[in-house]
């Protein structure tokens, strides 16, 4: 018993001729027969009687036909919403608000989001970047979000469901040729250098404070920049000049060679990042969906 088997009965009960529903279904007439006959065998039951039938040139059902074909009628009335349903879900475009900081937006997620809208085309990121600590805390706090892909902020632990976390080390990096990366240099003669940090307000540059505070080592800049490119523009006209920055900003540069990763003793940290929702709230599903692919896809550090 099938839904095409009731489709067709349906049909022949509408037309009163099997011939006339073979055409509408484009079947012949034989193969609506055969269907009809399939369907009376898996009920083990009789729905057409085909001997009144041939006397009045028309379908005369069986007492267990008309109930079969009265239940089959309510059959495809719900399976046709079902169609419906689906049909428009498919259609239905799911936009979802990604708070992030500049690294995360600029450098790991126009990576990422190409391939994850040719598997999900109807679902759309919407962006918002804050590069300011401080902002970023005020608007996770607010609650104007989806999701939040984020430095560990541990003064909004307490409002965020955590749902994923990852690391992502920040770098030494300056031109090839202007140190000797065979080498490795001590943080404490960091001030012997001319050194660009990101700015005081930087989520990167809260997580550098915290770590240098530890040692303790008090680090002196000599430039400070918001953007990772323009810190990467100056390192690459000017030898003398290291940056410590997020190594996703330089991915490109260390591939083609114009950049270096200088090690360090002891080794700079890594930032921990966490991906997460507004606590006490459920995700949607294609929320959950664009979770588990980053889980998959983020790269590991």
């Amino acid at each position: 018993m099938t839904i095409h088997q009731m489709r067709i009965l349906q049909k022949v009960i509408e037309t009163q001729s099997f011939s006339a529903a073979g055409e509408s279904l484009l079947l012949s007439q034989p193969s609506v027969s055969a269907q009809i006959k399939s369907f009376e065998n898996s009920l083990g039951l009789i729905l057409i009687d085909r001997q009144q039938s041939n006397q009045t040139n028309g379908i005369v059902l069986t007492e267990e036909g008309r109930f079969v074909f009265e239940a089959a009628q309510r059959i495809l009335t719900e399976w046709d919403k079902i169609i419906e349903y689906s049909k428009s879900q498919k259609d239905k475009i799911t936009v979802i608000k990604l708070i992030t900081n500049s690294p995360i937006g600029t450098y790991l997620l126009p990576e990422l989001l190409p391939h994850f809208n040719s598997i999900y085309p109807n679902v759309k990121i919407k962006l918002l970047m804050e590069t300011n600590y401080n902002s970023l805390t005020k608007l996770i706090k607010s609650k104007s979000y989806d999701l939040c892909i984020a430095p560990l902020l541990k003064n909004i632990l307490p409002h965020v469901n955590v749902i994923y976390k990852f690391q992502i080390p920040i770098v030494l990096v300056n031109a090839l040729g202007g140190f000797n990366n065979n080498n490795i240099m001590p943080l404490n003669d960091l001030n012997n250098y001319l050194l660009i940090l990101p700015p005081s307000y930087s989520t990167i540059r809260e997580v550098l404070n915290t770590f240098f505070a530890q040692l303790p080592l008090k680090i002196k800049s000599s430039m400070e920049l918001d953007h990772a490119e323009s810190v990467k523009r100056v390192l690459l006209q000017n030898t003398n000049y290291f940056g410590l920055i997020s190594s996703i900003s330089v991915n490109n540069e260390l591939k083609t060679g114009s950049l270096q990763i200088i090690q360090t003793d002891p080794p700079l940290p890594q930032t921990e990042y966490i991906i997460f929702n507004q606590k006490g709230k459920s995700l949607q599903t294609d929320a959950i969906h664009f979770v588990e692919y980053l889980k998959k896809n983020i790269p590991i550090q």
